[in-house]
């Protein structure tokens, strides 16, 4: 019932109901649902395990990680450990333009495991072509989770109704071709075909420090010390609506550091606590 509601005030905001605002009225909505702390990436990025689906926002970074392997012989096992060339890492920032657009913007250049693969690979990755997808005013990461024959995808549109549609037709035809299914929605479609691991980042600040983490990562993944201990000086913040709001929690409850980080959220324990780096 919530997406059906949702889908009908996307629908209403493309009519013109509501005003182009900065935060939209459907994600108005998503970020003030009352959610379990593992559900935070519902919140802000309409993720959940069943939905195998995350929208990318503007100040999000892509890690894109490739797996290189040599050709398999006749009687050999394809993608072995004994095929395998390397790694290539590359990293794309998600920048907001001024016309409300989102772009993906290359950090820095690629990076290979071991250095010698660069020699080996005859025209480089193919992931860089990211850098070319069309700027859209929304972005969502398909996972491969119900995905027969194609990796992971990146589709984009000016609509997240369009998304939705383009998402489901997926789900409901999964040989079927990506760029040409997102065409008739009028979306686009980039597809990463091999062995490639897209990760989303998102950044934090951790006693006053900024730093990137994998989308997903929770409270207790920074703390390195004990768990109970933390709770005594734990101080969370999340941003919202351009406003930052402390997070209250039982300092008796251990659940809060089941809490799944999103951008701009601030952690902070005192000076005698000690955490990752």
């Amino acid at each position: 019932a919530l997406f059906t509601i949702l889908a009908d005030l996307d629908k209403l905001r493309e009519a013109g109901c509501f005003p182009d605002t900065k935060l939209s009225i459907r994600d108005f909505i998503l970020r003030s649902l009352p959610m379990k702390p593992t559900d935070s990436l519902f919140n802000y990025y309409g993720y959940l395990a069943d939905r195998s689906g995350l929208d990318l926002t503007p100040r999000m970074r892509v890690k894109i990680e490739r797996a290189y392997f040599q050709p398999a012989e006749v009687g050999e096992e394809e993608h072995s450990a004994k095929l395998f060339l390397g790694l290539s890492t590359a990293y794309f920032n998600l920048q907001l333009a001024s016309n409300g657009k989102i772009r993906f913007h290359q950090k820095g250049t690629a990076r290979y495991t071991p250095a010698s693969l660069t020699h080996q690979l005859q025209e480089g990755t193919s992931d860089l072509g990211v850098s070319s997808i069309p700027p859209e005013r929304h972005f969502r990461l398909l996972f491969n989770t119900y995905f027969d024959t194609r990796s992971t995808a990146i589709i984009g549109a000016t609509y997240t109704s369009q998304l939705d549609q383009l998402d489901q037709e997926l789900r409901a035809h999964p040989d079927e071709d990506c760029k040409n299914a997102a065409a008739t929605y009028g979306a686009i479609c980039f597809g990463f075909p091999g062995f490639v691991t897209l990760t989303p980042q998102v950044k934090v600040e951790l006693n006053g420090k900024t730093k990137f983490v994998d989308l997903g990562t929770k409270i207790k993944e920074l703390l390195s010390r004990s768990q109970a201990d933390a709770l005594k000086s734990l101080r969370i913040q999340r941003l919202f609506l351009d406003s930052y709001y402390d997070l209250y929690f039982d300092p008796a409850d251990l659940n809060v550091l089941s809490l799944t980080l999103v951008a701009g959220d601030r952690v902070s324990l005192s000076t005698s606590s000690r955490v990752l780096h």
